[in-house]
């Protein structure tokens, strides 16, 4: 005894040395990088700085950047959504801005904001006038109204009777008494040479457009630009007559002359993205290398070293490019990351898509760290679910409250399935069977419907009468699937939905929230019970067995399996990952200050979450990982225990601290 008294003293404080020594196996997160949602509506600049610029944020709101639009920083009230914004080119503290069809005012840089009145209508349009400081004109209903002194009082120009409407106005800053209005409905362009007094119509090869945009090259007499929702036109004798460019289809929505070099005019086009012409709209190129996504929202010529174009769009910041570059450069984004509803991998893990909260569908090609529009055909829908398999080249789908979409190209285009639902019939998800291809089930409102040819056609597999939520397959008896339902009940069918069964007698759980099957073994299948933990049955559904192990009696949003077999539990601001089949669970210490939103994992321990407020984080876990640092943050140590490594570490210490324990006993002796 007095020898094994030390050793097993000196051992064990030896052990404890060891422990606090050796460092956790750990994989760390990601910071969040987006993606980002940046609704920027409209840009503007100081004319008297090269660095001074200013953003309409569409959720309410001007952002002010004072370096060129690395940075920037709000200013003033949230409560305004402007469609558009001005700077005094007199005096740079003086900006002028339109929301909600009214005209304000600001005089300290966009701090305070007033309404101006002295007009009758809704406010469309301004365009401040280059060379007299005080003047200024602006688009009301089917009206034009001028101001001499600043916006205290207004005087009308020019009246247009219905059906024809004016929208937009631009001055000539090469000779500011020449101003253009743009409009529809007869005659899309009308100008003026002696400041708005007499007006002429300038129609000629404009016949049956609506001019959304007009800019004026300063640098060629003459030489005017009109954007139309069939391309743009141009015109070289000051709107006297039109000929239709070289782009000459689709929905511009904004043209732009370069003030520094003559007939070089860049477009913003609603499916094309960005494009230049070097020779007045004769012919045009594509300017959107590295640009993300082709939603402009502004375009402005800049002068800040080395950019000479900075470019707004709808998502994802700010863009800048050099003077004959081809690419443009991502400078910042408003830190406003967008909502994540749904994430998966493609089947060859290389890219990872998010689905968010009517903000659109985004892909990234290196693990979250940078983000591109996948296609607008998802713009403004709530992404519920991005489903897809390991198979190689297999298709994803991605669900919408009541539409279901296929991509077969790694999400660059997609295709909406024909599911000809009853009227209001919402879609709760997608179930693709992992082993045969094209084979798949939707959860619905009424019932499940499946299709056997990739969502081609489909049928109903009765359940009519349930608001199904979640729907899962045996792996490897494929005519066997469970549904749970909105009520909380558990239904099987064992001839692929012909018939089913209510087996919520034999769970004894209260409410069922989410059912999956086990991606690898055959008549497993879990069920997460609302407010009930964990359960799982062997042997197809017949017996249940509790599986709140170290989760405990928790509520789980989403479980999912990963096709290398290890199961995922996601809870609010935690995640789990179990690899022997539930019996053990290991908390991932995704170390999230925002809700977890959504959640995907790929076989070897490639995970990936949306954190509501901060975007996508991303990590690698191995075997032997047992948790690692927040987002972004240090290490923090995680759990152990199961096959998920834990008790590999004990094993290997205590034969160490045994042997020094030993040792050390020898030597006191």
């Amino acid at each position: 005894m007095a020898f094994w008294g030390p050793w097993l003293f000196n051992g064990f404080w030896a052990l404890c040395v060891l422990l606090v020594a050796l460092p956790q196996a750990a994989a760390q997160w990601s910071t969040p990088q987006g993606p980002y949602h940046s609704p920027i509506v409209t840009l503007a600049s100081d004319p008297t700085s090269t660095s001074v610029f200013y953003a309409a944020h569409g959720n309410g709101g001007i952002v002010k950047s004072e370096d060129g639009g690395l940075s920037w920083a709000s200013v003033g009230p949230t409560n305004l959504t402007f469609r558009q914004l001005v700077v005094d080119p007199f005096d740079p503290q003086v900006l002028f801005g339109i929301a909600a069809g009214q005209l304000f005012k600001s005089s300290d840089g966009g701090a305070t904001w007033n309404r101006l009145g002295g007009f009758i209508g809704q406010a469309l349009n301004i365009g401040l006038d280059p060379v007299q400081p005080g003047v200024a004109y602006l688009v009301i209903d089917r009206a034009v109204v001028k101001t001499a002194d600043g916006g205290a009082t207004w005087t009308e120009m020019l009246r247009v009777i219905a059906p024809e409407i004016v929208s937009n106005i631009t001055v000539d800053a090469a000779a500011s008494n020449t101003v253009y209005v743009g409009g529809g409905g007869g005659t899309p362009v009308r100008w003026s040479s002696d400041g708005g007094a007499t007006w002429s119509a300038a129609q000629a090869g404009l016949e049956g457009q609506s001019v959304i945009d007009i800019e004026v090259d300063s640098q060629r007499a003459g030489s005017v630009y009109a954007a139309t929702f069939t391309g743009v036109f141009h015109s070289s004798d000051g709107g006297g007559s039109w000929q239709r460019s070289g782009l000459a289809t689709g929905f511009v929505s904004d043209v732009v002359a370069d003030p520094r070099r003559a007939d070089h005019v860049m477009a913003s086009h609603r499916d094309r993205g960005v494009l230049q012409s070097f020779d007045a709209g004769a012919t045009w190129t594509g300017l959107n290398g590295g640009l993300e996504e082709l939603q402009i929202a502004a375009l402005l010529p800049v002068q800040i070293a080395p950019y000479a174009w900075l470019a707004a769009t709808t998502r994802n910041g700010f863009f800048a490019v050099g003077e004959g570059e081809s690419t443009w450069s991502n400078i910042s984004h408003l830190e406003v990351p967008a909502k994540v509803t749904a994430l998966n991998w493609s089947a060859d893990g290389e890219i990872l898509f998010a689905g968010t909260d009517r903000q659109g569908l985004f892909t990234s090609r290196d693990r979250g760290q940078t983000w591109q529009i996948s296609s607008s055909a998802l713009d403004g829908l709530l992404i519920q679910d991005l489903v897809t398999t390991d198979t190689p080249n297999a298709p994803i789908y991605a669900v919408a409250p009541t539409r279901v979409f296929r991509s077969d190209t790694a999400g660059r285009t997609w295709n909406e399935l024909r599911l000809n639902l009853p009227r209001d019939v919402a879609v709760h998800g997608v179930h693709l069977h992992p082993q045969i291809p094209n084979t798949l089930f939707l959860a619905t409102s009424a019932g499940v419907y499946r299709s056997f040819n990739g969502g081609s056609t489909w049928a109903q597999a009765d359940l009519a009468d349930q608001s199904v939520v979640s729907v899962t397959l045996d792996a490897i008896q494929p005519d066997i699937i469970y549904a749970a339902s909105a009520s909380g009940a558990l239904f099987k069918s064992v001839d692929r939905g012909i018939r089913w069964d209510d087996v919520s007698a034999s769970l004894a759980v209260g409410a069922v929230a989410h059912v999956v099957a086990d991606s690898r073994v055959g008549g497993r299948v879990y069920v997460a019970g609302e407010f009930a933990g964990l359960f799982a049955s062997a042997d197809s559904g017949a017996t249940w067995t509790p599986l709140n192990g170290t989760l405990g009696e928790r509520t789980v949003n989403r479980l999912f399996p990963a096709a290398d077999g290890a199961l995922y539990a996601a809870e609010q601001t935690e995640l789990s990952r179990s690899r022997d089949g539930g019996a053990s669970w290991v908390a991932l210490a995704v170390g999230a200050t925002g809700n977890i939103t959504a959640s995907a994992a790929r076989s070897g321990g490639l995970v990936a979450v949306g954190i509501d407020g901060a975007g996508v984080s991303v990590a690698q876990f191995s075997d032997t990982d047992n948790g690692s640092g927040g987002p972004g943050g240090p290490n923090l140590p995680g759990g152990g225990g199961g096959d998920d490594g834990g008790g590999a570490m004990w094993l290997m210490l205590v034969p160490l601290a045994a042997l020094y324990g030993a040792r050390r006993a020898q030597r006191k002796s």
